[in-house]
């Protein structure tokens, strides 16, 4: 009998191994999946997100083509000091505008400096980080009889939304917001619009590699945006955005954030697999797995801002916590049945408490396949 439940134990260990195995397995092709899988961002919002009903996003091309035009051009040089916990980064480049002249007949008689056309909508402290140059307009532009102005900027900018629905995989959109300032210009007869004049791709700069993230693709969004009534009556600012795209590696994020996990969890399922009359042992496995966790937690929550919703790790991290609660409350309702049994009793109590740690060991292994395929998925 002693043979058989050797054996027995043998199986259940490999069987525990196994399956922490298929766990890694699921795990990883969940991490490989394309980063398209998360939400793209026009003007900063993903659209899974619920885009302010003030702004009405339009593709290129969507924008009322009758109305004058301010043509946007723009080169960034560098993008540093991202942090997603204070939701800003830096920038420094370049922008210009060209125009023909109806724009120019509009600003003669609304008295509006070239500077004035535009702002930054999402530049943040002015008067630490940020500055401005202006410059003459090109050469180019004033021999076509048009009419121009270039501004080296610099400064400090909001990201509006950081996505965490499949944290920490998500792609992160930085964008360099331009709208129409005026209010005069967002109005009546003398509204005019904005568009891109060169192709995204050309707005790369020589320094735009933040650490830990990939430059997967840059793209032009446009929308108007309507303010409430009682701020700016019923004006409609054209708007345009520089969106730049960052993903992550998916092998990196895994490594650094979910392997340490399976770690963890691994040592805690298979602890189980220790003999019961080590009861001392088992016991001290899950609160010292539950304290780790939670630092892991909390190291991986001060990289990121609060969200209202749990994010793919956090569901990970919650069934973990059940995971070392309920492996906790095995163990502790294992070792006192085999501090009450008789002799005669004890070996049909151990397989008792072995039966039931195979269980808990199965249930546990099967539950975390199902949280990460479905914490993914849906």
């Amino acid at each position: 009998m002693r043979r058989n439940q050797h054996l027995g134990l043998r199986w259940r260990r490999l069987g525990s191994v196994l399956l922490m195995a298929l766990v890694v397995a699921v795990l990883l092709v969940a991490s490989r999946l394309p980063a398209a899988a998360s939400p793209q961002a026009p003007l900063d919002w993903p659209e899974s997100a619920e885009v302010p009903a003030s702004v009405q996003v339009e593709p290129v091309g969507g924008i009322d083509a009758k109305q004058p035009a301010v043509g946007v051009g723009m080169h960034v040089r560098n993008i540093y000091g991202l942090s997603l916990v204070d939701q800003s980064f830096m920038a420094e480049g370049w922008y210009w505008l060209e125009w023909g002249a109806d724009v120019q007949a509009i600003l003669d008689r609304q008295q509006i400096k070239p500077e004035e056309i535009v702002e930054l909508v999402n530049e943040i402290e002015l008067g630490q980080f940020s500055s401005r140059e202006i410059s003459e307009p090109p050469q180019a532009v004033a021999k076509q009889g048009r009419f121009g102005i270039m501004v080296r900027f610099s400064g400090k900018f909001y990201v509006q939304y950081v996505p965490q629905v499949y944290a920490p995989f998500d792609p992160q959109a930085l964008g360099l917001v331009l709208e129409v300032d005026p209010e005069v210009l967002a109005s009546g007869p003398d509204r005019i619009r904005l568009e891109p004049i060169q192709s995204a791709e050309s707005i790369v700069g020589e320094s735009l590699e933040i650490s830990g993230y990939e430059l997967d693709s840059v793209i032009w969004r446009r929308a108007w945006v309507v303010y409430p009534d009682s701020f700016q009556g019923k004006a409609r600012f054209s708007r345009l955005a520089a969106v730049f795209v960052y993903g992550k590696s998916a092998w990196a994020m895994f490594l650094k954030w979910i392997f340490p996990l399976i770690i963890v969890m691994t040592i805690v399922i298979v602890a189980p697999s220790i003999e019961g009359v080590l009861g001392d042992v088992r016991l001290a496995i899950p609160p010292s797995a539950l304290l780790t966790l939670v630092v892991m937690q909390d190291g991986y929550k001060s990289n990121f801002p609060a969200a209202p919703y749990l994010t793919y790790l956090d569901k990970l991290y919650v069934f973990s916590y059940v995971v070392c609660l309920m492996i906790f409350l095995l163990f502790l309702v294992g070792t006192n049945q085999l501090s009450r049994v008789s002799d005669q009793d004890r070996e049909r109590a151990y397989a008792q408490v072995n039966r039931l740690d195979t269980l808990v060991q199965l249930g546990a292994v099967t539950g975390f396949v199902l949280v990460a395929s479905i914490g993914w998925f849906f």
